[in-house]
C-alpha cells in the first residue's frame, strides 16, 4: 500500500506525530501532503526571532548568522533556521561541500546544511529568505501562536521587527515578549502598546527616548521591566486588567491620584497594578499618608468578611493581610498592599 492510499484520518495522524524538520520535508513532497499538514492546524508553542546579526558590529563577523528563526510546534522540539549571507562565488563553494543539500522549503529550493533540528540557510538575501521561511512556517503550522519572542533588537532593525509583528498570526499571538536587554525605539514601543489583539505583553527592554502615552492601551496583561518612561498620565491611559512595572517614574502622590481617579470613575476592567523595586519609597508614616490621603481607607479585618485575605489572578497570589481597603460608590473594593519591595493596587470585586 502506498501513502496516497491511506485514509485521511491515518494521514493526519502521521503528520501530527512528526517533528518540525520532518513536517517540512513531508509538506515539500507534494501539494497533497502540504494540505494534509495544514489541515492538522498544528499550534506553534514558541516562535523566536533574533536579528542581532544584522547590526553594524555583527556584519564584520561573516561566520555568524544574520538572522535566527526558531519554531517550536506544540509537543515537539524546536527547529532553528540560521540565515547566512554569502556571495554567489561563496555559494558555489558551499554547494560542493558534502554536508550541503538543496532543500525544498515550500516551493523554493534553498542551499542548506542540516544538523538534527538546525537548518543553516546560505543565501545572498538573508532578510528576504528569512521572511519567506517565516511566512511558510506560519502557513504550514496554522493552529495559532502561543508565544512570540524576540531576541536582541536595536532601533536599526525596527522595520524588520514591525514587519514580523504585522503578520496576522503574529499579531494575534497569545503572548508577546520583547528582548531581555538593549533599547527599542519609541516608534516600536508605541506600535506594540497600540495593539488590540495581544493578550499578554512582556517588555524586557528600555526605550531610547521617554514618551508620554496619550492614547489608551488595551493590552489585557502588560508587564514592563524598564518602566522609567511611565508617568501618571501614561498610567491613567493604560486600559489593562493587570499592569506590572519595575521602577516607573511615579511617586506615592501619583499613586494616590491614580486611586482617586479609579474611585471617581467606572473602570470595571482593572484588577491589579504592581510596582516592583519602588524608587524612593521608604514607607515612613509621612509617605503612607501621601499614599492614603483622602481615600477614606481602613486596614483589613478578617472578621468583617468584606474581602478575602489573598488576592489571586493567573500569575499572582498576594497576601493582603495588611492591606488598606477603600470602596467605590458602586461597591467595587480595592486595596493598597505594600512592603519594601512592592506596591500593589488590587481590586477584589466589582458589583
Amino acid at each position: 500500500m502506498e501513502l496516497k492510499d491511506l485514509s485521511a484520518d491515518c494521514l493526519e495522524r502521521i503528520a501530527s506525530k512528526l517533528n518540525a524538520v520532518d513536517l517540512i520535508a513531508l509538506a515539500s513532497c507534494s501539494q497533497h501532503w502540504t494540505d494534509i499538514v495544514k489541515s492538522c492546524r498544528i499550534p506553534i508553542q514558541h516562535l523566536y526571532v533574533n536579528v542581532i546579526g544584522l547590526s553594524w558590529f555583527a556584519r564584520e563577523s561573516p561566520g555568524h548568522s544574520r538572522i535566527l528563526l526558531g519554531v517550536k510546534p506544540i509537543g515537539r522540539r524546536f527547529v532553528h533556521f540560521f540565515f547566512y549571507v554569502r556571495t554567489e562565488e561563496e555559494l558555489e563553494v558551499i554547494r560542493e561541500d558534502e554536508n550541503t543539500i538543496i532543500k525544498m522549503i515550500g516551493r523554493r529550493k534553498m542551499i542548506c546544511q542540516l544538523d538534527e533540528t538546525n537548518i543553516k540557510v546560505y543565501t545572498t538575501t538573508p532578510v528576504e529568505s528569512f521572511f519567506y521561511v517565516l511566512e511558510y512556517m506560519l502557513e504550514l503550522l496554522s493552529g495559532g501562536i502561543h508565544h512570540m519572542m524576540f531576541g536582541h533588537v536595536y532601533p536599526t532593525e525596527d522595520e524588520i521587527v514591525l514587519r514580523v509583528l504585522r503578520l496576522q498570526p503574529v499579531s494575534e499571538c497569545h503572548r508577546l515578549t520583547l528582548p531581555s536587554r538593549g533599547h527599542i525605539s519609541p516608534n516600536l514601543y508605541q506600535y506594540v502598546l497600540d495593539s488590540t489583539t495581544f493578550y499578554r505583553v512582556v517588555i524586557h527592554c528600555d526605550v531610547d527616548d521617554p514618551f508620554t502615552r496619550d492614547t489608551p492601551t488595551n493590552i489585557r496583561h502588560l508587564d514592563m521591566v524598564y518602566a522609567g518612561w511611565v508617568t501618571l498620565p501614561s498610567l491613567l491611559n493604560m486600559n489593562s486588567e493587570t499592569i506590572e512595572m519595575i521602577e516607573p517614574t511615579l511617586t506615592l502622590r501619583d499613586m494616590n491620584a491614580f486611586a482617586k481617579n479609579w474611585l471617581q470613575g467606572d473602570n470595571n476592567k482593572l484588577k491589579r497594578v504592581t510596582i516592583r523595586r519602588c524608587r524612593g519609597f521608604e514607607w515612613t508614616n509621612n509617605e503612607k499618608y501621601e499614599l492614603l490621603d483622602g481615600l477614606d481607607s481602613e486596614e483589613w479585618k478578617e472578621a468583617t468578611e468584606r474581602r478575602e485575605r489573598f488576592y489571586e489572578d493567573e500569575t499572582s497570589k498576594i497576601d493582603c493581610e495588611n492591606g488598606n481597603d477603600f470602596t467605590r460608590s458602586d461597591g467595587a473594593l480595592a486595596t493598597f498592599q505594600f512592603n519594601d519591595s512592592y506596591l500593589h493596587f488590587l481590586v477584589f470585586k466589582y458589583r
